[in-house]
């Protein structure tokens, strides 16, 4: 079963969609939930046409998690205007699917911005988090990315990196898959400075760059943060 919902955000007046896609195990609809922050250039209707975003839906609802993805557009790379639309997604799901269990997110990309910096702001909100290929220093992301330039462009970056911040440190379990050789978002600055702040689960993937043909991405990373808070 499948809904998609106009969601409103409080802050902005603005909407968002959001669609959830439900487990067999979950007919009622009251289940853990796993939310997608997707990654630059992507959205809801790539979890439906998209091999490799088709898998993390197919792993999500084989453990019993309830699939939602918001459409954040270029906001995903982590905007004020990103982390409250996620605020909205997680705050509805949560009242409206999970019944209070918190949400684990699972970021890709550029994603992973509007993820750390959400969860570091409520990390009681957020049960884990799973990061694929996933951008944690903003200002490597603007140094090498133009869609990430045009995201903040005349938006004030100051106090929003969360790798200056360290404000993850230890609060949630975070689940990492990163290539050796992504020089899209290049791991040393990312993955695995991350890592190295949070002590975050990292599985790096020999001769893997950024891209959606490798689905090594999902052999062992996803399977610990899921396994925490399913209904398999």
């Amino acid at each position: 079963m499948t809904r998609q919902i106009g969601l409103t955000i409080p802050q902005t007046g603005s909407q968002r969609e959001l669609k959830i896609t439900f487990p067999d195990s979950c007919p009622d609809g009251a289940c853990p939930v796993v939310l997608a922050l997707h990654g630059s250039g992507r959205g809801i209707g790539d979890y439906d046409t998209v091999p490799f975003y088709v898998r993390q839906k197919e792993i999500s609802l084989g453990y019993g998690y309830a699939f939602a993805v918001l459409q954040n557009g270029r906001d995903t790379y982590g905007t004020d205007e990103g982390v409250a639309n996620v605020h909205a997604a997680v705050v509805w799901l949560t009242g409206n699917i999970s019944h209070g269990i918190p949400v684990t997110l699972w970021a890709a990309s550029a994603g992973g911005i509007c993820a750390w910096r959400y969860a570091a702001a409520h990390p009681e909100k957020i049960r884990a988090i799973i990061g694929t290929f996933a951008l944690y220093d903003l200002d490597c992301g603007l140094r090498l990315l133009q869609s990430c330039r045009d995201a903040w462009s005349g938006k004030d970056t100051s106090g929003r990196n969360p790798a200056e911040n360290r404000a993850l440190d230890g609060k949630i379990p975070i689940f990492l898959a990163h290539g050796t050789d992504d020089t899209a978002v290049p791991p040393e600055p990312n993955a695995c400075r991350l890592a190295a702040d949070t002590g975050a689960y990292l599985h790096m993937v020999e001769k893997g760059v950024h891209g959606t043909g490798d689905f090594r991405y999902y052999e062992k990373a996803p399977h610990p943060a899921l396994s925490r808070c399913g209904n398999r």
